[in-house]
């Protein structure tokens, strides 16, 4: 089980055709923060976070102001998002040391093409 990052938008309803019944929705201007939920894949991460606390509750606070004929407020995902392993506290490995080709050469401000050693050799490019 991998952990997601869901960005959400509640939407309301703005307005309704009178002939066919059709709604339209709009954003409702609800600012949220992401929630974190541990899922399996992407599509199963959008179902359990549809069912979270906090998105109900932003559901429930946006149907408040609406009519009682109006339909119920809609969530939208927005963005689903793996959770990197260094952001989510887990181990990654060591990285090499990069020459400064690599970091963008002379032009990003970083010393010759090769990059000078401690104990006196040269750190190769890497193929």
């Amino acid at each position: 089980m991998a952990e997601y990052e869901v960005k959400f938008q509640i939407r309301v309803p703005k307005s309704r055709n009178p002939n066919t019944g059709a709604v339209k929705y709009a954003p409702s201007g609800y600012s949220s923060t992401p929630v974190k939920v541990n899922a399996a894949n992407a599509a199963e991460a959008r179902k359990i976070a549809a069912r979270t606390e906090k998105v109900t509750k932003a559901k429930a606070s946006a149907a408040r102001g609406l009519d009682y004929d109006m339909p119920k407020p809609r969530v939208q995902i927005t963005d689903v998002s793996r959770v990197s392993p260094s952001r989510g506290g887990g181990s990654m490995g060591g990285g090499s040391i990069k020459t400064p080709d690599e970091y963008g050469g002379i032009k990003k401000g970083v010393g010759g093409t090769r990059r000078k050693m401690n104990k006196g050799g040269y750190a190769k490019k890497k193929k």
